[in-house]
C-alpha cells in the first residue's frame, strides 16, 4: 500500500486514532495500526505518514504545540523538560489512563463546537485543554514518564494507624506520648521512631495537627457568640496566643478570621 505523508514539524506532537475502523500510521521506522482502542503518538523529529486503507475509516487527530506540552511537563513535576519529550509512539486507550484521556478529548471536541459556549470562554475551554495536554503525558509513555509516576508511598504500619485512631478519638483529652506508645503497644522510643520514618512527623506535631484541624472545624461551624479561647481551650490549647500562631502557619489565616467566615 501507498503511504502519505500528512505533516512532518519539529514544534508539535500528533495523536491519532479512529472512532471506527483502523489505519496503519508509519512515523520514521515505526509502524503503529490505530483503532479506537490504540493511538499513534509521534513527534518531532520525523514525518507522519497515513497509510491507504481499503475498509471505511474515521481518523481523530490531535496536535499539541510543543511548548505547550513542554510547559504542562514543568508544571506537573516542577522541573524544566531539558531533553526533549520522546514518547514511545503509542497508547493504549483501553487502559484506565488511555480511557481517562480520550474521554477528556472528547469532551474538548465538543466544547470547540462553534455552536458550544464553552469555544468562545477561555475559563472554561482552557481547562480542558490543559487536561488534554497533561493527560497524554501521564497516559502515554516516554522518556521522561519515570519523573511524573513516582512510585506511592507504602502503607504505615499498624502500629502507626493504630496511634492516629487514638489520637483522633482522643484529642479532647489530655495526652502523653506514653498514652499513645501504651494504645499502640510499643514503647515510647519506637513509637516516635515509627512517626520519623513512615510520617515524617513526630507524634506530638501529629496530634497538634489533629486538634487543630477539629478547632478549625469547630470554628467554621460555631453559632454567634463564640470565643475563640474557648475552643482553644476545648482542644488542649491552654495559651490562645500560641495557637492562633500555630493556627496561622497551618490554614493561611487566624482563628478570628475563620470564626467571623461562620456568623
Amino acid at each position: 500500500m501507498r503511504y502519505t505523508t500528512l505533516w512532518g514539524t519539529t514544534d508539535s506532537y500528533q495523536v491519532n486514532f479512529t472512532v471506527f475502523g483502523s489505519v496503519f500510521m508509519g512515523y520514521a521506522d515505526q509502524t503503529v495500526q490505530i483503532s479506537s482502542r490504540r493511538a499513534a503518538v509521534h513527534g518531532l523529529s520525523a514525518e507522519t505518514r497515513m497509510q491507504g486503507w481499503s475498509q471505511p475509516a474515521r481518523v481523530v487527530g490531535l496536535k499539541i504545540p510543543r511548548v505547550t506540552l513542554e510547559q504542562e511537563f514543568e508544571a506537573l513535576t516542577g522541573m524544566p523538560v531539558g531533553e526533549p519529550l520522546r514518547f514511545d509512539g503509542d497508547l493504549d486507550l483501553a487502559s484506565p489512563g488511555g480511557q481517562a484521556w480520550r474521554a477528556t478529548v472528547q469532551a474538548l471536541a465538543q466544547g470547540l463546537d462553534p455552536t458550544s459556549p464553552i469555544s468562545t470562554h477561555p475559563l472554561l475551554s482552557g481547562p480542558l485543554t490543559q487536561a488534554a495536554a497533561r493527560g497524554l503525558l501521564l497516559a502515554a509513555r516516554h522518556n521522561h514518564s519515570h519523573l511524573l509516576h513516582t512510585p506511592a508511598p507504602p502503607d504505615p504500619p499498624e502500629t502507626i494507624k493504630v496511634a492516629l485512631e487514638f489520637m483522633h478519638a482522643n484529642a479532647s483529652q489530655p495526652l502523653s506520648v506514653e498514652d499513645m506508645a501504651r494504645a499502640a503497644g510499643v514503647s515510647v522510643r519506637s513509637l516516635q521512631a515509627g512517626f520519623r520514618k513512615h510520617l515524617d512527623t513526630t507524634p506530638v506535631a501529629a496530634l497538634r495537627r489533629i486538634r487543630l484541624d477539629c478547632a478549625r472545624h469547630d470554628l467554621s461551624s460555631s453559632p454567634p457568640g463564640t470565643r475563640v479561647a474557648a475552643i482553644a481551650e476545648r482542644w488542649g490549647f491552654r495559651h490562645v496566643g500560641r495557637f492562633a500562631i500555630q493556627f496561622a502557619q497551618s490554614f493561611g489565616e487566624s482563628p478570628s478570621e475563620t470564626l467571623a467566615r461562620s456568623s
